[in-house]
């Protein structure tokens, strides 16, 4: 029952799904940081 789809411009023989999955991983945990900065200490 899940699905995950990622959207990237590198080519299949540049980066395997596993590398791509958690390329994005990172880049989540990131955003949420900074989400959470940005409400919770008042940063622009």
């Amino acid at each position: 029952m899940g699905w995950s789809i990622y959207i990237t411009t590198l080519p299949k023989n540049k980066a395997e799904a596993n590398t791509i999955f958690s390329l994005y991983k990172l880049r989540w945990r990131i955003e949420i940081i900074f989400k959470s900065w940005k409400s919770n200490m008042g940063f622009d």
